[in-house]
């Protein structure tokens, strides 16, 4: 193991034991610095000079078969590693700048495996989830933000499908995030021809009873899914969007017909991950907090049953009244009164979102 190889896996393993979930090397006139986010907060951890970085910057990508002579194109990559016995999955972005190329790195543990119940600082509105993974057909939604954990959740309900209710999951994901040998993981390959389009073609010839789409990110990808739906089969998938009666419209502006959204969709759901008061730095933890994981919760929002129905009446005629629910700003606030959040941070919340 030479130089190069030391120093970045020291630098991984710093940040794992952090739990850091993503590492940031940002480059700078005369130097490159780095960053660690832990909680969904930057941190600035070391830097690291110019020289030492290209040389890291091509064992990445080397290791995450990436081209190492292209600079000026963002890449994608992704590779494995194994720290004390446990593996940990990374994803690698570049993007080039007028200095050098950033690099961000994605941590993924392999090994956390959350129960879907204790993910949630409110389960309630979260509970009825698991019923609806019951059903033989229809369309689920999870929208959030990046970094929200839409995966842990829908990693955590596909697993309590199997367990618990024994149906056959599927899932096409751009690329695996966890690796399950609870289902069937199908990763996009598009040098390969496995695109979004041709993995559904292929997995609705492999039985299952649930197809997981890891995002639905085009018009193409949404009306396949669609069109898996109106067939007979559940689909889940995660969006980006504002809330969940903006996913609804996200539908419409990909080109899905109303008639087709109001056949198909059972349920949308939204969450966040919200840092609760730490009873150990009575406020904001610093990076070196060991009760960090521990106060990373959910709030969640859902809409699904009659609520659904209304929301879909409203969008088809604004005329009709919205539905009554809890939304998310109502979790949040709830969290406030209770103590578990700052009494600002609805206003920092507003700001962000």
């Amino acid at each position: 193991m030479n130089e190069i190889e030391k120093r970045s896996l020291k630098i991984i393993e710093e940040a794992l034991d952090r739990q850091v979930s993503d590492i940031h090397f940002q480059p700078k006139e005369n130097y490159i610095q780095l960053q660690f986010r832990i909680a969904g907060e930057l941190h600035p951890y070391i830097q690291i000079k110019e020289q030492l970085y290209t040389k890291m910057l091509s064992h990445f990508k080397f290791q995450a078969n990436m081209d190492i002579g292209e600079k000026r194109r963002p890449q994608n990559g992704a590779l494995t590693l194994s720290f004390h016995g446990k593996k940990v999955s990374i994803r690698l972005s570049t993007m080039p700048t007028p200095f050098n190329e950033s690099l961000v790195l994605r941590l993924l543990p392999q090994e956390n495996n959350f129960s879907f119940k204790d993910l949630f600082l409110f389960p309630n509105p979260a509970n009825r989830m698991p019923a609806l993974i019951q059903e033989q057909a229809g369309f689920m939604i999870l929208t959030g933000p990046t970094g929200s954990g839409k995966t842990t959740t829908i990693y955590a309900l596909l697993h309590q499908a199997v367990s618990k209710y024994n149906r056959r999951v599927l899932t096409i994901e751009d690329p695996v995030e966890k690796i399950s040998d609870s289902f069937t993981q199908l990763e996009v390959n598009e040098r390969a021809g496995i695109t979004f389009s041709e993995g559904f073609k292929a997995s609705l010839r492999h039985d299952p009873d649930i197809i997981m789409i890891g995002e639905i990110r085009d018009g193409e990808t949404a009306k396949i899914a669609i069109k898996a739906a109106l067939s007979g089969h559940l689909i889940i998938t995660t969006m980006h969007a504002k809330n969940t009666i903006g996913a609804l419209y996200r539908l419409l502006e990909f080109g899905i017909s109303f008639s087709d959204i109001q056949q198909t969709v059972t349920a949308v759901a939204t969450q966040n991950l919200i840092n609760t008061i730490c009873p150990n730095c009575k406020g904001s933890c610093g990076p070196q907090c060991s009760s960090q994981t521990k106060r990373r919760l959910a709030v969640f929002e859902l809409l699904s049953d009659q609520n659904l129905i209304e929301a879909l009446a409203h969008i088809y005629n604004p005329k009709n009244p919205l539905p009554t629910y809890p939304t998310l700003r109502d979790e949040i606030n709830k969290a406030i009164q209770l103590g578990y959040l700052p009494k600002d941070y609805n206003e920092r919340w507003n700001d962000a979102s």
